[in-house]
């Protein structure tokens, strides 16, 4: 199931702002770390290596937490929450240049 993304979220996400992606380890545990995101429409997208920690944790749990505030103002936050519904392989370059 897809959900529009609120137009304050669309902002945020297209200043280019710091979000931290939490996954779910194989004991269970929480794993976050501090990534660049950015949107297709309503679809969040980022880039990691195959082989990684959080590559193999949406391998294994697609379920995910991206946590992200404005620039300049850490004390309004924004979760989203969802499952990842496709991973794909590239070299990353797309999204690191948006």
């Amino acid at each position: 199931m897809s959900v529009t993304l609120p137009e304050e979220v669309r902002q945020v996400i297209d200043d280019r702002t710091f979000a931290h992606l939490a996954t779910i380890d194989g004991t269970g545990g929480p794993h976050v770390t501090a990534m660049w995101i950015t949107r297709d429409a309503d679809l969040i997208v980022f880039n990691t290596l195959e082989g990684r920690a959080k590559w193999r944790h949406m391998q294994r749990d697609p379920r995910v937490a991206i946590s992200l505030s404005p620039p300049g103002d850490d004390y309004l936050n924004f979760l989203i929450k969802g499952r990842v519904i496709e991973m794909r392989t590239s070299d990353g370059t797309e999204v690191i240049n948006a």
